[in-house]
């Protein structure tokens, strides 16, 4: 909810569905640094959809059975990631936008396998709209 209260009203032709489980257990987390990975993923979401009618964000979290992981899914309808771009998303200065160097996700990724969690990156199917899913975990406290 705080990451995006940063974002403040989000376009109107772009939804946002969250579902969160109120018990998530804490994680092994810098609560900054979580923002940080969260606002680039939002972020990149959000210009996926820019020009996609009906767009919806969705943010996922649930633990794991054996509550040592949250595992968190940030999701687009979006265009998609074609897939020779995938595999080499996380590294440093790899972009599919024409502004800015190809950071956040790089950033994002060393975030996350810092704090012994880790990313990865997936898309629905090759059909257009069907967007990317970014799926994170983290350990529990």
């Amino acid at each position: 909810d705080e990451t995006l209260a940063v974002f403040g009203q989000l376009p109107t032709h772009i939804s946002c569905t969250l579902d969160i489980s109120p018990t998530l257990p804490r994680v092994v987390a810098d609560a900054k640094y979580m923002q940080r990975a969260f606002l680039n993923l939002i972020k990149n979401a959000l210009e996926a959809m820019a020009d996609i009618d009906n767009g919806v964000l969705t943010i996922h979290a649930f633990e794991s059975a054996d509550s040592a992981k949250v595992f968190v899914q940030v999701s687009d309808t979006g265009p998609g990631i074609a897939p020779e771009v995938r595999s080499k998303l996380f590294m440093p200065h790899v972009s599919t936008k024409r502004e800015g160097m190809g950071l956040g996700l790089a950033i994002v990724k060393k975030i996350l396998t810092d704090l012994g969690g880790d990313i990865r990156v997936e898309q629905s199917d090759s059909s257009p709209n069907n967007g990317t899913h970014f799926k994170l975990w983290l350990n529990t406290t």
